[in-house]
């Protein structure tokens, strides 16, 4: 091959190499190679040979080294790059699926909002949900409602209507106006008279069974066509607490002949026997959902109702006879397929189960999709709206690979996340004649204002002993960003070895290394908590040991770090010793 593609290429690696922390990726070079020269692709295994070779001696360069080589070599390139980069970004921002737009809608006037049910924890794929509303209404200049249908007493509890508002506010999910269903009871119980003496509501003591069974045979129940007078003394029954759970409801009149199953006089309040944990008297009725949601959605100006399609369009039609009968617009309905999270279970009964069988330590567990959980563990906030934006909404439910939701997070967190060392399964080494005393790498190599790591050499380093496994005597190493050693002898707790100089292109093999005033600590590291559909992987969480650079006590609680060769992580420094996990591991 020529000495200009040999230089052509040499670029390529120096480029991708600084991109990936001195370890250059070579399948990614040889297809970004092969996509911009055509007339490479018949010399596909020549060109792979040779980013093989020149990657395994861009390996044993310090990062600074890289860019020196860059500049000497190719003094645009780098520039260049960045330019075609910005442009690739500006590209793919333009190609970003762009949200369908929407019937009616009008800038400034453009009302939607969040219905959670604070029953259980949400997860991510009701987060992107909710984010959708939102950003629906930045696209359109509109208002967000946080209305939480909280109108089942039994179900719902105080800690998941914090967990909901963090949760969103975590994912960017903000909100104008927050209201609780439940605010309202007096409201629904006066509407629910005016509507009986209107001939839209009666009471009906049927069991339930029955009320199915005629239902389905499209049969009308007697108490349908009792007096207003006698409806109303029944519901005034029901809130005296004359009747019990399931003796007496509040049905709809509407048309029993009707193909949309729902429409057939469906149940609009029931009886409770729980106290209601937000109200401070006991309310003995509570309006059924779609009661409770047509109201609310009149009563709020809700212009357009935006929901993930389980809920159907049979349900559509009955909230939109009942908005009529409010006297109100009826919104536009515009439904999407769900955001289907794989590799983790989402629903609430499963996840129930895993936390009181004690496989999962809470619904913040890092291995589960709960707003709590991917909190906790680390992933970048924005990856949700990164995926929507990137996937778009069909009418088809869009399942979302666990590798996915990493793959967006790391390239949200890789340009701001501090970076440090960590050696798993260390081993020490002894390095004779030592130059150096002092030691000092950015905690960032493109942001300065980060500072920098400083190390004390003292000529006792750490590596790891899966590195160091095939080590020979006589073989020549080179210490990440500092200088190269020679191998003098091994025993199972010591490698004593010799300072060899600092010919970067002399040893092949580059490896991180901690010195001797490390701090010693453990990451939890998280793995796919469901294999299949219905299989659990109760052994998903491992365990590793091992060193941390000293310069890492810097490093906050909050902060997400990227130990260099191993993944991402979030860490906890007490009594000298550092706990934590991995977010998203490189291994």
């Amino acid at each position: 091959m020529s000495d200009d593609l040999n230089k052509f290429i040499r670029i390529q690696v120096l480029l991708n190499a600084k991109l990936f922390n001195g370890n250059p990726n070579e399948k990614a070079i040889l297809g970004k190679l092969l996509g911009k020269r055509a007339d490479l692709r018949s010399q596909a295994k020549e060109i792979q040979s040779l980013i093989s070779e020149i990657a395994t001696d861009v390996r044993s360069l310090s990062l600074e080294q890289i860019s020196d080589e860059l500049l000497k070599i190719a003094p645009d390139a780098e520039k260049s790059d960045q330019q075609r980069k910005k442009k690739k970004a500006i590209k793919r921002i333009e190609q970003k699926k762009e949200l369908p737009e929407l019937k009616n809608a009008v800038k400034g006037k453009f009302i939607v909002r969040y219905a959670p049910d604070p029953s259980k924890y949400p997860h991510l794929g009701q987060g992107m949900n909710f984010l959708v509303n939102r950003i629906y209404a930045d696209k359109y200049e509109g208002k967000v409602i946080l209305r939480f249908d909280d109108t089942n007493p039994a179900m719902v509890k105080k800690k998941y209507y914090v967990a909901i508002k963090e949760g969103l506010l975590w994912l960017g999910a903000t909100w104008d106006e927050e209201i609780n269903a439940s605010d309202f009871i007096d409201e629904f119980y006066d509407v629910t008279k005016e509507w009986i003496n209107k001939l839209f509501f009666y009471v009906c003591k049927c069991d339930g069974e029955l009320v199915k069974t005629n239902r389905e045979a499209s049969i009308s129940c007697n108490h349908r066509t009792h007096s207003v007078s006698k409806n109303l003394k029944e519901f005034d029954r029901m809130l005296s607490g004359e009747y019990q759970v399931g003796e007496a409801i509040v049905r709809l009149v509407g048309d029993m002949t009707s193909d949309n199953m729902v429409m057939r006089d469906p149940p609009m309040l029931r009886i409770v026997s729980d106290q209601h944990p937000m109200l401070d008297k006991f309310y003995p009725v509570f309006p059924m959902y779609d009661f409770e949601s047509a109201f609310l959605e009149y009563k709020m100006g809700i212009t357009h109702v935006i929901r993930s399609g389980e809920f159907g369009t049979m349900r559509q039609e009955l909230q939109s006879n009942l908005i009529s009968k409010f006297g109100g617009k009826v919104p536009e309905f515009f439904s999407f397929g769900r955001f289907n999270i794989q590799g983790t279970p989402t629903k609430g009964r499963v996840i129930r189960e895993l936390v009181e069988t004690g496989i999962v330590s809470g619904w913040d567990d890092i291995r589960l999709v709960t707003l709590a959980g991917i909190k906790k563990r680390g992933l970048h906030p924005d990856t949700a709206r990164l995926i929507i934006q990137e996937a778009g909404l069909t009418s088809k439910n869009t399942q979302v690979a666990w590798q996915t939701v990493e793959a967006k997070s790391k390239e949200l967190l890789e340009p701001i996340s501090k970076r440090f060392f960590f050696i798993p399964n260390p081993i020490r080494i002894k390095v004779e004649n030592s130059p150096v005393n002092e030691f000092e790498l950015p905690i960032h190599p493109d942001h300065p204002e980060y500072g920098n790591r400083k190390f004390d050499i003292t000529g006792d380093f750490y590596l790891s002993k899966d590195d160091t496994a095939k080590f020979k005597e006589g073989s020549l190493i080179r210490l990440k960003d500092l200088f190269n050693i020679k191998i003098k002898s091994i025993t199972s707790n010591l490698i004593t070895s010799e300072y060899a100089g600092d010919d970067i292109k002399a040893a092949k093999k580059k490896l991180q290394w901690i010195t001797a005033d490390f701090i010693p600590g453990n990451l939890v590291v998280p793995e796919l908590l469901q294999k299949s559909k219905n299989e659990i992987n109760p052994e998903s969480l491992g365990q590793m040991d091992g060193y941390f650079e000293s310069s890492i006590s810097i490093a906050t609680e909050d902060d997400i770090l990227q130990l260099e060769r191993v993944g991402y992580a979030k860490i906890k420094i007490r009594n000298g010793k550092i706990t934590g996990h991995i977010i998203h591991k490189h291994f």
